[in-house]
């Protein structure tokens, strides 16, 4: 039941130009910070891999970015990709969603 409320809400809100972002409160150890990785690639069922990066790097930052003065990133940009600014998380999020995953078939679409 909440899978197929789910994909509805998800569909809904592309078709509506919802602007998503993505994030969890669910993983608070390091011990199961693998999870977060597996829950992006999760979404992979309502995303492409393009859509997705964009979700967890560029929306993601503009949505921190609204906190203004009380972000704690004053000093430099939010959600960009750029020589050195990859935090080692995302290489591995790449890494589980190439071994996941098929890229061909998700980029053919």
């Amino acid at each position: 039941m909440l899978a197929a409320r789910t994909d509805r809400a998800i569909k809904a809100a592309k078709e509506h130009g919802v602007k998503i972002t993505w994030g969890t409160d669910v993983i608070l150890t390091p011990e199961a910070a693998h999870l977060q990785r597996q829950f992006v690639a999760d979404i992979a069922n309502w995303f492409t891999p393009y859509e997705v990066l964009k979700m967890v790097i560029h929306d993601n930052g503009q949505l921190l970015a609204m906190s203004g003065l009380r972000s704690p990133y004053q000093d430099g940009k939010l959600g960009v990709i750029e020589e050195g600014r990859m935090p080692i998380s995302c290489s591995l999020m790449a890494t589980h969603w190439k071994t996941s995953h098929s890229w061909q078939s998700q980029l053919a679409t």
